[in-house]
C-alpha cells in the first residue's frame, strides 16, 4: 500500500520507491524508457489501481509522460485500464502474471522487430546483388559480408527468442 503523506516517508514507502526506481533503471537499461519501468513497478507494487493523476503526482512526472507511458504499457499487455463507476478518470493496474505478459507482449514486439530487420536485410542484399559490376566491388563485398554477419545474428536472436528456455523463464 502506498501512503500519501506529506511528512517524512515511512520505511515501507521508501522501500517501495526504491523498487520503483529499480524498475525505471532496469527498463532504461533494456532501452524501453525509464518512465515505463517506473510506472510498471509502481503499479505492480500497488495494492490498488492508480489514476493517471496519482501516478503523475507520485512519480513527479508530467501528465503527458504518464499518459503516453501508460498507453504504451497497455499496448504491451503489461498493465490494464480499469474503469470505476461514477469516476471519469482512467485507472491502471499491472497484470498479475508479468512473465506471461512479457512473453505475449514484449517478446512479440521483439519478434516483430526481428522480422523487420530480416526484411530490410533481404532488400539491401537484393539491391547489392543487382548493382552494376563496374560499381565499387570492394565496398559491395564488404557490405555483403557484413550483411551475412547481420543475418546470422538476426537468426540466432530469433532462435533464442523462440527457445524453450526463454519461454520457461517468462512463465
Amino acid at each position: 500500500m502506498f501512503l500519501n503523506r506529506m511528512s517524512e516517508p515511512s520505511k515501507i514507502e521508501e522501500s517501495l520507491m526504491t523498487l520503483v526506481e529499480l524498475g525505471g533503471r532496469t527498463a532504461q537499461e533494456f532501452g524501453v524508457g525509464r518512465v515505463l519501468g517506473q510506472i510498471l513497478a509502481l503499479l505492480y507494487f500497488s495494492e490498488e489501481e492508480q489514476s493517471l493523476d496519482a501516478i503523475e503526482q507520485r512519480l513527479q512526472l508530467s501528465k503527458a509522460a504518464v499518459s503516453i507511458a501508460s498507453r504504451d504499457l497497455e499496448k504491451l499487455g503489461l498493465v490494464q485500464r480499469v474503469w470505476k463507476p461514477n469516476d471519469r478518470r482512467s485507472y491502471y493496474r499491472s497484470v498479475e502474471n508479468l512473465g506471461q505478459a512479457l512473453r505475449h507482449g514484449v517478446l512479440q514486439q521483439i519478434d516483430s522487430s526481428m522480422r523487420d530487420v530480416e526484411h530490410v536485410l533481404t532488400q539491401v542484399r537484393e539491391q547489392l546483388d543487382g548493382s552494376e559490376p563496374e560499381e565499387d566491388a570492394g565496398t559491395r563485398d564488404f557490405l555483403s559480408s557484413r550483411i551475412n554477419r547481420a543475418e546470422e545474428l538476426q537468426q540466432r536472436t530469433k532462435r533464442l527468442l523462440h527457445s524453450p528456455l526463454i519461454k520457461m523463464l517468462v512463465r
